[in-house]
């Protein structure tokens, strides 16, 4: 996965909205191990809810982190890796729980649907596969929210990802892993989203 990312890394240029897209594509993984990155490391049209689904590992948000353009909200035992490469500004993640997410963050002045359309092809290309979108509103900010699936080696991937714009300011925060560990934490990854402040003034 290092080594893959690092040839993404390379791919820095040209239109800088489509490489940045890129380079989300290549941080799927780091996503979906729940472990520390090393040299990288829905609901149309309403606010996000808890899922009936019952969380077995539902946590407490007891820890908060913030960055000055947004914060977000996480159990306190979880990690914080502050900037694992050069695109992801936070992975915070759960060993034991094998679980984690990234998030980043850039100005542009590309608007939602053009970013969403190139995300999308973005994903497609890397063979991965949309499963739902889904568009949802929390805070009183528009968002995406969409699970993708793909495999890797023998086994089966699931990520959820959300992506909002506020002002100039886009948005990614992405959860992944085995399907069944994503079920089995479904109301924690609901409750992260719920409890994350979008900041930006730009």
């Amino acid at each position: 996965m290092a080594a893959g990312f690092k040839q993404c890394s390379k791919n820095l240029n040209g239109n800088k909205m489509k490489s940045l897209m890129f380079i989300l594509t290549c941080l799927s993984l780091c996503a979906c191990t729940g472990k520390q990155p090393r040299d990288i490391g829905g609901r149309s049209n309403n606010d996000v809810e808890t899922s009936d689904v019952v969380d077995d590992n539902k946590q407490n948000l007891t820890k908060k982190y913030s960055d000055g353009i947004f914060s977000i909200s996480y159990p306190e035992d979880w990690t914080v890796v502050e900037k694992p490469d050069v695109m992801t500004n936070v992975y915070i993640g759960s060993e034991k729980l094998n679980l984690g997410f990234t998030v980043l963050h850039f100005e542009t002045d590309e608007t939602f649907d053009e970013i969403m359309k190139e995300g999308n092809a973005s994903v497609a290309q890397s063979g991965q596969t949309i499963a739902s979108e889904d568009e949802i509103k929390i805070n009183n900010l528009k968002g995406y929210r969409q699970v993708i699936v793909f495999s890797y080696g023998d086994k089966d991937y699931e990520q959820i990802s959300y992506t909002f714009k506020k002002n100039r300011m886009f948005y990614n925060i992405r959860f992944g892993n085995d399907p069944q560990i994503m079920k089995s934490n479904t109301n924690t990854i609901n409750n992260i989203i719920m409890h994350t402040m979008y900041l930006s003034i730009l």
